[in-house]
């Protein structure tokens, strides 16, 4: 299941780990079974990683790396393995 979450709603703003700890709260859920996708290093995948979540990096603009990906259209797929 997907679900999307506004810092607005939650009260803090990414980087910081109460937006991540609010979430875990929110769905009852540890921290690594909880994925991040965003399309900023630091604000999604580095704060993510550590809050101790998974992280998959959005990189729209050819530069690709491992584990990165480039459309939000593979997230049905990735999430069925």
């Amino acid at each position: 299941e997907v679900e999307v979450f506004c810092s607005s709603e939650l009260g803090f703003a990414k980087p910081h780990v109460e937006f991540f700890r609010s979430i875990e709260q929110r769905l009852q859920l540890a921290p690594s079974s909880l994925t991040m996708v965003g399309d900023d290093l630091a604000l999604d995948h580095q704060a993510a990683v550590a809050a101790g979540w998974r992280s998959v990096p959005l990189v729209r603009d050819g530069r690709h790396f491992c584990g990165s990906i480039d459309s939000l259209k593979v997230i049905p797929q990735m999430l069925a393995r």
